[in-house]
C-alpha cells in the first residue's frame, strides 16, 4: 500500500489565498489512487498579516 499527500493554491486574490491539502492511498502500489483526506483553508488578508506579524516576532525574540 502506498500514500502520497500534497498542497495545491487553489486560488489567491489580494484579499485572500485558498490552500488545499489532499491525502490519498493506492492498494496497487500506485496504479491508482483513492482519495481519502481533504482540507479547504481560506486565509484572509487581516489573518495573512497577523501570521506574517507573528513569525517576525518569533524570529526576533
Amino acid at each position: 500500500m502506498a500514500e502520497r499527500f500534497w498542497f495545491d493554491l487553489a486560488s489567491q486574490t489580494s484579499l485572500r489565498i485558498q490552500l488545499v491539502f489532499v491525502q490519498a492511498f493506492s492498494a496497487d502500489g500506485g496504479k491508482t489512487w483513492e482519495e481519502n483526506f481533504r482540507v479547504t483553508e481560506t486565509l484572509v488578508k487581516d489573518e495573512l498579516s497577523k501570521s506574517n506579524d507573528q513569525r517576525r516576532l518569533r524570529v526576533a525574540a
